[in-house]
């Protein structure tokens, strides 16, 4: 319960920061984080926002691999994590979401054979 109040508030600020500034494209990540921890069904929409804003923000990408992996929406998640490691090639954490995502997708794939 408490999980849940503390991202209601802290969806509460980051709509407040978005309100003030529509170009603020870390407020917008941070509030489809929000969402997505509350299971809002906008969260998406928000990580998109905020990759029209700044398209090389690499946590947005990375938070949106999350939010399709969490959908079972795999090959989704797997193209955001190449996003993400062309900006930063060397992030051991999206090669760690991608390599779980080519695991999923995998057995999902073997399953439905």
């Amino acid at each position: 319960m408490q999980d849940k109040t503390f991202f209601l508030l802290a969806l509460d600020a980051f709509s407040s920061a978005v309100k003030l500034s529509h170009s603020y494209a870390d407020a917008y990540h941070q509030h489809g984080i929000c969402r997505m921890h509350l299971k809002q069904p906008k969260s998406l929409q928000d990580f998109n926002r905020a990759l029209s804003l700044h398209p090389t923000h690499f946590q947005a990408y990375l938070s949106r691999a999350a939010l399709f992996g969490a959908e079972r929406r795999y090959a989704n998640a797997i193209l955001n994590c190449n996003e993400a490691i062309e900006i930063q090639p060397y992030s051991v954490r999206a090669y760690l979401y991608r390599a779980v995502f080519k695991f999923h997708n995998k057995v999902r794939h073997q399953i439905l054979l």
